[in-house]
């Protein structure tokens, strides 16, 4: 676990290798992003180290309700009764009663389960729901909310207009230290064509930083056309290989893309990620040739 400001009222908290969660300082304080279910512990370390018990935060913010965005939504609810939850309306139902998203993580993870662990319920009193074009305001910064989907329905970034900080969760992928931009396409909501509409939207807002939940801030503005690159490629390869393999697994598409997508060769410590992204695109191509 470390901890670091990012911005003036801003600190990051990184939990593990691969989540961040952020700590808004306002008149009240906020957290976005809640890692995965096993990770609270840590989390409520990091917020110690900044002097912040889960009693003193106002509220949690989740961009989308997998478990490494609200995995630990539920941990905080417990030790916080007072804590409010925002999520999309249409996410708050599974943070209300996340056996549908356990099961699924037990499906998709399998024995690795026990290593991500499984959300706790919240009650529906702590639960806000958003729509887009909601605002929610700590004091001196007002988060106006953004229905970003593509990477899941219930997809949402978070913008504040006057100091232009973007907090973008999946939107936009992935940016680890020393690693390129890379998306994150998992089954089963996965769709291309809301995933670029969702970019050019946050691309729109002019953002003077994107904060990503993987992992950190960044000013880089070349990081909208990257990730369109990147859906583009990924769509492209796996297209390709189903033309010709349709039948083959997903450790075999990793494989015969890896020529195609220089990421896959140059960072295999993201295989698992590759993986996801992987049966999140042949689901969607699956679905666009017989659509219901």
């Amino acid at each position: 676990m470390e901890t670091r400001n990012i911005y003036p009222g801003i600190e990051m908290i990184q939990v593990g290798d691969f989540h961040s969660c952020y700590l808004i300082r306002d008149e009240s304080l906020a957290l976005v992003e809640a890692p995965h279910p096993a990770e609270a512990q840590e989390l409520i370390q990091g917020l110690a180290a900044l002097g912040v018990r889960p009693q003193d935060l106002k509220c949690l913010i989740t961009t989308h309700i997998h478990l490494d965005h609200a995995g630990a939504a539920g941990h905080l609810a417990r030790e916080n009764p007072n804590l409010i939850v925002f999520v999309h309306e249409i996410g708050a139902p599974h943070l209300i009663n996340p056996e549908r998203i356990n099961q699924s993580a037990r499906r998709t993870y399998g024995p690795a389960i026990e290593v991500i662990g499984e959300m706790l319920p919240i009650p529906e009193a702590q639960i806000h729901p958003l729509t887009d074009g909601d605002t929610i305001s700590l004091g001196r910064t007002r988060w106006e909310v953004l229905h970003t989907p593509g990477h899941a329905r219930y997809h949402i970034c978070l913008f504040e207009e006057k100091e232009k900080i973007l907090f973008s969760g999946d939107a936009l992928g992935c940016l680890y230290p020393g690693a390129p931009l890379y998306l994150v396409a998992p089954a089963p909501e996965y769709d291309f064509e809301l995933s670029l509409k969702s970019i050019a939207r946050l691309e729109s807002l002019k953002p003077e930083m994107v904060v990503f939940t993987h992992l950190g801030p960044s000013r880089d503005k070349t990081v909208f056309e990257e990730c369109r690159k990147q859906h583009r490629l990924w769509v492209k390869a796996i297209e390709k290989v189903l033309k010709f393999t349709p039948d083959a697994d997903s450790l075999e598409i990793l494989k015969m893309i890896a020529e195609d997508i220089p990421l896959v060769k140059d960072f295999p410590q993201y295989s698992g990620s590759y993986i996801l992204n992987i049966g999140g695109i042949k689901r969607y191509l699956m679905k666009k040739a017989n659509p219901a």
